[in-house]
């Protein structure tokens, strides 16, 4: 994680926290069925050598990232000592608009100056900065106490809390067993809120879950499954391409989602552009001339021949049948359909006076007849 150990300067590239987590599970009869998500607390100026701004927002990302989970209670843990006002956790707590997961706890009572513990007993009542679920106030061990056992903990807390003026708070708000009864509490309120939520959302997954275990198919794990298998997609691969065939595209969706392979369609639709470019220029001589064109070079064509007034363009690319992107996909079908080729001009003269002309030189002995001869001719 490249993390600094502790008294270790941090370099560049190194971060004092890490949004991994690490997790510690106690179990056993007496333990609690709750979880407890301890994060950093937010700080807003980094400190040389120790932490950095990318700390600043990594901490910040990771304490909005819980907050916004609708299953967690909020525990806004606030030192007593210090002004309440300028501690932002409170504010970002509004991410709990109704307040209904969001408790105040108190910390560090032993603290407070003489004088100063009427304001935090106003905090706890809730006359100050109220809180829907409120405040408790605990008592921590100081540094002298921190390997006394949990039993002499307790029994300096509840003797701290007897004295005046922390005796006039109620005793549900007060000490670390009246905040895990209230933490039990909001658990069970949390759990009853929030499991229809919750089901629904189970539901949801496994039924996603399902259709992903749906989509792969039966188990394959024996020859014989795996045979199966195959054959399967073999009966399928040909039920779509008799749906294909037929034009039934409405019996499987994949034809609109592919119109690729709605293959008699496309083979109409080239068929038809190929009859337009068929009727527009398959041709090589146009018998439509106007008839003083006609007149004018019938003598001329009778005498020189047809063949003279032939105009070829090698190069004109007049015609280029266009190619899809679905057939540049197929490279199977180059041949079938070249990228381009050349159609010459048309030939131009008098195609009648020509047909004269073949038809004299071809003439023998029989009467006055187009003999078969020259049909291979013209």
């Amino acid at each position: 994680m490249n993390i600094s150990v502790p008294g270790q300067n941090v370099e560049p590239g190194q971060t004092t926290f890490s949004d991994d987590v690490l997790k510690i599970e106690l179990c056993g009869p007496s333990r609690e069925n709750l979880s407890i998500i301890d994060i950093p607390g937010i700080f807003r100026t980094p400190t040389e050598g120790v932490t950095t701004k990318i700390d600043m927002a990594l901490v910040e990302k990771m304490v909005w990232d819980y907050i916004r989970d609708e299953r967690t209670v909020i525990l806004a843990v606030l030192p007593a000592p210090t002004d309440i006002a300028t501690q932002s956790i409170l504010t970002m707590a509004k991410a709990d608009p109704d307040g209904l997961r969001t408790m105040g706890v108190l910390t560090k009572p032993d603290l407070v100056d003489k004088g100063a513990e009427q304001g935090i007993i106003d905090l706890v009542m809730g006359k100050r900065h109220p809180l829907r679920l409120g405040y408790c106030i605990v008592r921590n061990r100081g540094q002298a106490e921190l390997n006394t056992a949990s039993s002499e903990r307790s029994a300096v807390e509840s003797q701290f809390f007897n004295q005046t003026p922390w005796s006039t708070l109620d005793k549900d708000r007060v000490g670390l067993l009246a905040l895990k009864e209230r933490l039990q509490e909001l658990l069970v309120e949390n759990t009853q809120r929030e499991f229809p939520k919750l089901k629904s959302q189970i539901d949801q997954r496994l039924a996603a879950c399902k259709g992903k275990l749906a989509d792969l198919g039966p188990d394959r794990t024996s020859q014989e499954q795996q045979r199966r298998y195959l054959q399967e997609m073999a009966i399928e691969y040909q039920k779509l391409t008799d749906y294909a065939v037929d034009v039934y595209y409405n019996r499987n969706p994949v034809f609109d989602e592919i119109p690729a392979l709605r293959l008699p369609t496309l083979i109409v639709e080239r068929n038809d552009a190929y009859i337009k470019e068929i009727s527009r220029r398959g041709h090589t001589i146009d018998f439509n001339l106007p008839e003083e064109e006609t007149a004018a070079t019938s003598e001329s064509d009778a005498s020189e021949g047809f063949d003279e007034e032939i105009t070829e363009d090698p190069t004109d690319v007049s015609c280029i049948l266009p190619i899809s992107d679905e057939d540049n996909e197929c490279s199977e079908l180059c041949d079938l359909f070249p990228v381009d080729f050349v159609i010459p001009h048309t030939r131009g003269g008098n195609v009648l006076g020509w047909i004269e002309k073949e038809y004299r030189k071809a003439r023998g002995r029989s009467l006055e007849s187009i003999g078969p001869a020259v049909i291979p001719t013209l």
